[in-house]
């Protein structure tokens, strides 16, 4: 995955949260470091050597802020070979520590969790006040208990006229009599 500096530069100024800033910092820092590894990586440049002026300008967002690259690049292990201003020679070890790129932070889910608890403790609190029962007393009125029915007859002689003979015979031969 490229990182471009810029970009992500650009992504830190719109972040909205502390996380995002802290993680869109991060991300900014190891893109960095890693286009001067990369660029003192370059086989052309055999003796990891580059000028001041080649790195700001192949990070291009450092105008202006040269002691935060020289900064950066000291915090990375690079050395000042020799000269002044943009031709100034920096060298970076090859044994220089490479920089890790960050983890995305993992969404809040413990927050998620305990809103949609606080939800639901809520409309259960509120229930009685608003239906005028308790939500068991609701589910148990919604979802009456099947009556029992001590013999096979009185089963029978429960069912209603309107229920025909094969579906009340199922529901009494289907049932269990006697038991509490």
């Amino acid at each position: 995955m490229a990182l471009d500096p810029i970009k992500i530069e650009e992504a830190l100024r719109a972040a909205r949260s502390e996380r995002e800033k802290l993680y869109q910092q991060a991300r900014l820092t190891f893109s960095i470091r890693k286009a001067i590894h990369d660029l003192f990586d370059d086989p052309a440049y055999p003796q990891r050597r580059r000028s001041f002026g080649a790195i700001r300008n192949k990070l291009g967002i450092f105008e202006g802020k040269e002691q935060e690259l020289r900064d950066m690049l000291f915090a990375m292990q690079a050395r000042v070979h020799r000269g002044e201003g943009d031709d100034q020679l920096w060298h970076l070890p090859a044994d220089a520590p490479r920089p890790v790129e960050p983890e995305r932070p993992r969404p809040p889910y413990r927050l998620i969790i305990l809103a949609v608890l606080a939800v639901l403790l809520l409309v259960l609190g509120l229930w009685k006040q608003i239906a005028g029962e308790t939500p068991f007393e609701t589910l148990s009125r919604l979802w009456p208990n099947p009556v029992e029915f001590e013999t096979f007859a009185e089963c029978i002689a429960a069912q209603p006229d309107s229920e025909s003979i094969p579906n009340w015979r199922i529901k009494c031969q289907h049932m269990e009599f006697g038991r509490q």
